[in-house]
Order: C-alpha cells, then structure tokens, then sequence
C-alpha cells in the first residue's frame, strides 16, 4: 500500500514538514506562526511513488522514491532487473505553483539520502548518487559518487560529514567514504 517510508518530523529554514505514514500526504506548516503552508498529495507528479523526505537547507523538501522504468516515455519496461528507477524532485510549499524539476536516477533508491547545500546523496540499489540541484530549474544527476562493491549490501542512511560520506549498512556495519569532487 502507498505511504511514507518512517520519515520522522523535519523543519528547513523555518518550515516544518510532517509525513503521516499511513497517508499520502505531505503537510508543512511556518513554525513561528504555525500558519499551514500546503497540504499536499505526495505524489508531486506523474506516476512516481515517493517514500523518503530529506530536508533541503532553504525551507525546501526532497522528495526520494521510484516510478516504473520505460524503455521511452510510454514505452514498454525494458526488462524485470529495470522494473523501477529513482526519482528525485525538490519541492518548496512556499510556492505552491512551481513544481520541481524531477530527476530520475538509473537503478531504485534504497534509503534516505541527505541533503547538503543543494547537492543531494541517494542511495541505490547500485551505489551513492548525487543529484546537484545548485541551480533548481536545471538538476544534474553525479554519479554513482560510490558503486556498491556487493550490491547485494545495499545501503540503508548516507550522513555527509565535511569531506567523508558515512553509510550504515543494513547489516550494521558503517563504512566511510572520501568525497570525490
């Protein structure tokens, strides 16, 4: 059934963003004056299904989740193993009428990303890619930053500390990561 993967309450730049689990529903509020910004369908657009919020550093969200992968727009799957993409879209409730420019990742996201400055870290069934929307009306997909030597260890949290990516593994090892710039 469709609902938010455990997304636990956020705030970016005065904005808070609560996601009911058992809804599709994204609800933002102003947190000084609490007057309610959007209560918004989760899905933003199209046909993609989004489960995780990541908090953006100017009062705006990403929203990471997958959709059906097509050969071309409207064309049939390519195969079983490409059955879904990523897909990523930065949302800010402030402004309502300017959707964000989606940006699909090659292989489906595994976890939660992060968020730094405009550049997002999301974890794959492949690697870590990073989805650079410095400038939000044209989003750059970099990347993998890391391929998974044994995708079958797929990530579960990526954390970015200065010049290091941090991920925990499922399995409960943590491996650390230079940034590549």
């Amino acid at each position: 059934a469709p609902g938010w993967s455990d997304n636990p309450p956020m705030v970016s730049a005065r904005v808070l963003f609560v996601t009911p689990q058992d809804a599709e529903w994204l609800v933002s509020a102003d947190t000084r004056t609490g007057r309610p910004y959007a209560v918004d369908p989760r899905v933003v657009e199209g046909d993609a299904d989004y489960r995780y919020l990541v908090p953006g550093s100017h009062g705006e969200v990403f929203l990471l989740g997958q959709r059906p992968a097509t050969g071309r727009p409207g064309g049939r799957v390519r195969s079983r193993a490409a059955a879904v993409v990523g897909r990523v879209v930065r949302f800010d409730p402030r402004h309502p009428g300017t959707p964000g420019v989606p940006l699909d990742l090659p292989d489906a996201i595994t976890g939660r990303g992060r968020a730094v400055g405009g550049v997002l870290y999301c974890p794959t069934r492949k690697g870590l890619y990073v989805a650079d929307y410095t400038d939000p009306r044209t989003p750059v997909l970099r990347g993998p930053l890391i391929a998974w030597e044994d995708p079958a260890r797929v990530a579960c949290e990526a954390v970015v500390l200065q010049s290091t990516v941090l991920i925990a593994r499922g399995d409960g090892t943590l491996e650390a990561y230079p940034v590549k710039r």
